[in-house]
């Protein structure tokens, strides 16, 4: 029979976990005892004798170390420390400071962070944004409608470091409060609804101006224009403007199609039984891979002179439309059939994008008559200095859920 022991508190996961949260040390990038209490035996450890820690050891798994008052479990394997490199290095930069140097580590911990809002915080982008943010140091407020559809960013900061908040971004009031006291926003919002895409950036750029915000970072996309032929443009255009109006030193970053996991433009049509062609699948892109847009953004509100200026960003190949879809095709190892809509047969279609599961909406169908490249003249990747990743390098890493047989069907049978 199984005999079910209790759990021992200073061996258990959740309590560890709850006492960092106790001491609101929020430095750490991830639950200590699970980094920790996994390593209670001498498996791949290394000595540092030159490390604070030697001699604050006992015997016992469940030690603490006290140099300090900090509370943190530790490795006890002999009458010293022996303790894995990974771990040393994964200690928070002001608690490995601070021990080095004889400071309070508890002081260091909880020295306040500079404060960065991220609006659209349930979307594909806000997670490749709020990952680089933690590990720039930020405190995080995910701003969003649905606060509960952001928890998946949680695990990407400290215990504490990501606050999810309501601020639906049509209510100015609730804006405000989301922007209040922080150095640095971020307007990652996505829509096909050009009246929210507009008021949504102007209420967002005027809290930002009235809470005196350092930075302002606006993704639009390209082919931002009130010349464009759809909606879309002209409601990304007016958006620039409002943001350009109400914060005159806003960023603007105008990414090409966007591509990785959680996208929604390889996925969809890898899922479909036959590639449809809108127009005969002519129209260029430069698909751009969304850790390259979170890097970009980076960049900028890491740089000395990106202030007011619009960046272009696009990845390392222009393609079509077929193209694309070849690639996606050859990944999978699937030869599905590519059909060609004209143009009049793809806007009757569209006639009928506001019915639940539709395919394609009139305004979609617009967007496509244009090329979603960078133009000559603008800013780009490289004057950021951040190179763009190869479409082909990264599709294999998540489309392999639509390969006959599963990632090594491929190879069976060889």
């Amino acid at each position: 029979s199984t005999t079910l022991r209790p759990q021992v508190p200073e061996t258990c996961a959740s309590t560890n976990s709850a006492i960092w949260a106790q001491c609101d040390v929020a430095v750490a990038h991830r639950s200590w005892s699970a980094v920790l209490e996994p390593t209670f035996t001498e498996v791949n450890a290394r000595h540092y004798s030159d490390l604070p820690f030697t001699g604050c050891v006992s015997h016992s798994p469940g030690a603490r170390l006290t140099q300090h008052g900090l509370g943190v479990p530790v490795i006890a394997a002999s009458s010293y420390l022996k303790v894995t490199l990974s771990v040393w290095e994964q200690l928070p930069p002001q608690f490995r400071r601070s021990l080095m140097t004889q400071e309070d580590p508890m002081s260091a911990a909880m020295s306040p962070r500079p404060i960065a809002t991220v609006f659209g915080a349930s979307g594909f982008v806000a997670r490749y944004i709020v990952a680089k943010l933690t590990k720039s140091g930020y405190q995080v407020r995910a701003a969003s409608r649905h606060p509960s559809r952001s928890r998946h960013l949680l695990p990407l900061g400290a215990v504490g470091q990501i606050e999810r908040v309501y601020a639906p971004i049509e209510e100015v009031d609730k804006v405000q409060a989301a922007v209040n006291g922080a150095e640095l926003v971020l307007n990652c919002f996505s829509s096909w609804d050009g009246d929210t895409i507009h008021l949504g950036a102007k209420n967002i750029a005027e809290a930002s101006a009235a809470a005196g915000v350092d930075r302002l970072i606006h993704i639009s996309a390209i082919g931002a224009s009130y010349s464009g032929p759809s909606q879309y443009a002209k409601a990304k255009a007016a958006a620039e403007e409002a943001v350009r109006k109400a914060f005159p030193q806003a960023s603007i970053l105008r990414p090409s199609i966007l591509f990785g996991v959680e996208d929604q433009f390889f996925n969809r049509f890898a899922s479909m039984p036959f590639v449809p062609l809108i127009g005969g699948g002519d129209t260029l892109f430069q698909p751009l891979y969304v850790e390259d847009l979170a890097r970009a953004a980076e960049a900028v509100w890491n740089g000395n002179d990106t202030a007011g200026k619009i960046y272009e960003l696009g990845g390392p190949q222009v393609l079509s439309f077929r193209e694309c879809m070849e690639v996606m095709l050859d990944v999978i190892g699937e030869a599905r059939p590519m059909i060609t809509i004209p143009w009049g047969l793809a806007e009757i279609m569209g006639a009928f994008g506001s019915l639940p599961g539709a395919p394609i909406t009139t305004d979609q169908v617009k967007s496509l008559t244009a090329d979603n490249v960078v133009a000559d003249n603008a800013l780009t990747m490289a004057d950021l200095g951040i190179g763009a990743t190869d479409v082909r390098a990264i599709l294999p890493t998540y489309l392999d859920q639509f390969i006959r047989g599963g990632k090594l069907g491929a190879y069976r049978g060889q």
